[in-house]
This record gives structure tokens, C-alpha cells and sequence, in this order.
């Protein structure tokens, strides 16, 4: 996932531009790739509503089994949807892109825009919403009658700092994604109709250059970012590493008594 199309665009001579293999695949995989990683992503927040839903019959979504059929699902899924891209786009004029004139320019565009990025960020939102309303229903029936005061908002205060992580990966993400679709729309669409100048040409390219290392710097960022705005992602990520450390020693000691 290290790469972006500015990459692609000035590397191999201007082969994307030269061979249709190349280019199509460059855009398949270029589109695939990071789709697949968002609805991983949307599907492990349906993964966390199953496990804590009081209904049974979600819950059983949750199971091991149902897990791997899904993960399964989404692979084929994520691998077959955008096959339209490896087919429509090839090499026009000189030029890797969709054919000039062709209706498949506002259904690629709509395509980046509803499928790539409205929909699996929308996906997370409300599942972890649902998740987020189940946890308080369990917290009104069973703390008031287990739980003092002070382990309830202690629950209370988890569960926010648990949407704000949510929500501040959603809103990178959709921001950093926006910008590159926003730019490959326009110049898809637009400049189809209208011919630009070498200024817009050229803010254009730039924004689309940009766009594209935001949108691949996505997959990273959520990492740091909840480093950087949550105490508790931080105390989490110590204590795991401290608990993987501890592992690793008793590991070892048990080796070394063995030998």
C-alpha cells in the first residue's frame, strides 16, 4: 500500500501511458486495494456490534465461523466489484483513461464516490453508533444494581473516549480520501466538458497529486492519530505491549528450563 498514482504516473518510462496492461492495472489495483482495506475496516465494526448485540440471532453473526465466511465475502466481493475498472479503462490518445465521450466517465465518478468512500465510512459510523447504544442499554440494566457510582461512570467515560476514537478515524479518513476522488471526478467529468486551461490543467494535477499521498497515507495515520487525541488508546497500546513483553520473557524461561 506504499505507493500512490504519482508513483506509477512517473515511473517505467511513462509505460502507464504506453501499455494498456499497465494501465489497467495500475488502476484496478490502485482502487481495489485501498477499498478493500475500508470495508475490512467497516466490517470489523459489524464484527464488534454482533459480539455485544443482546439478540441472539446477531449474535451468532459474531461466531468464528460467520466470521470466516464473511472476511471470505468481502475478499471476493472487494476483488470483483471494481473489474469494471480493469475493463473500461486502456490507453486513448496517448493517454491512460476511460474513453473519451463514453457515459462510464459519471458512472466511475459516482462509483469513487458513493461506493469507495460514502458507503464504508457510512458502514463504521453506524455500526459503531449501534454498538456504542447497545453498550449504554447494558449499562442502565445492570449497573444500577451491580455497580456503584464511581465503576459506572468509569464505564460511562470508556464508552465516549471509544466513539472518539471512531469518529476521529472516520473523519480522517473521509477527508483525506475526499480530496483525490473530489480531483479525479472533476477532471473526469468537467474536463470532458469544458476544455481547460494550462492553469486549471495544472492546479488540477497538483490537487490530484496531492489527493492521491493523502489518500494512501489514510491506511497509516489512524494509528497515530489516536495515539496523539486518546489517553486510553495510549494506555491500551502499553499495556498490550506490556502484556506481549511478559509473554515473550515466560516463552523464553521456559525454553531455556526445557534445554
Amino acid at each position: 500500500m506504499c505507493f500512490n498514482s504519482s508513483d506509477l504516473r512517473h515511473s517505467g518510462g511513462n509505460l502507464m501511458n504506453e501499455s494498456a496492461v499497465f494501465c489497467k492495472f495500475r488502476y484496478y489495483l490502485a482502487i481495489s486495494l485501498p477499498e478493500l482495506v475500508s470495508y475490512y475496516l467497516a466490517l470489523a465494526t459489524m464484527d464488534r456490534f454482533f459480539c455485544t448485540s443482546e439478540n441472539g440471532r446477531i449474535r451468532a453473526w459474531g461466531q468464528i465461523k460467520m466470521v470466516k465466511r464473511l472476511s471470505i465475502a468481502a475478499l471476493i466481493r472487494g476483488i470483483t466489484m471494481p473489474i469494471h475498472i480493469f475493463i473500461l479503462f486502456d490507453v486513448y490518445n496517448n493517454k491512460c483513461q476511460i474513453s473519451p465521450g463514453s457515459i462510464y466517465i459519471f458512472v466511475y465518478a459516482g462509483y469513487l464516490i458513493v461506493v469507495v468512500i460514502f458507503l464504508p465510512h457510512m458502514l463504521m459510523l453506524i455500526f459503531s453508533l449501534l454498538t456504542f447504544m447497545t453498550l449504554r442499554k447494558s449499562r442502565h440494566r445492570v449497573m444500577p444494581t451491580m455497580i456503584g457510582k464511581y465503576k459506572m461512570n468509569h464505564r460511562e467515560a470508556l464508552e465516549l473516549k471509544f466513539i472518539k476514537i471512531i469518529a476521529i478515524q472516520i473523519s480522517l479518513s473521509v477527508s483525506l480520501s475526499s480530496l483525490r476522488f473530489g480531483t479525479a471526478s472533476y477532471r473526469n467529468i468537467v474536463f470532458k466538458l469544458v476544455t481547460p486551461t494550462v492553469e486549471q490543467q495544472a492546479a488540477q494535477s497538483f490537487a490530484e497529486s496531492l489527493g492521491s499521498s493523502l489518500y494512501f497515507l489514510n491506511y497509516a495515520v489512524s494509528f497515530y492519530a489516536s495515539m496523539l487525541s486518546s489517553k486510553f488508546f495510549r494506555e491500551v497500546f502499553y499495556e498490550r505491549i506490556l502484556l506481549f513483553y511478559r509473554h515473550c520473557v515466560r516463552q523464553l524461561i521456559q525454553i531455556h528450563l526445557r534445554h
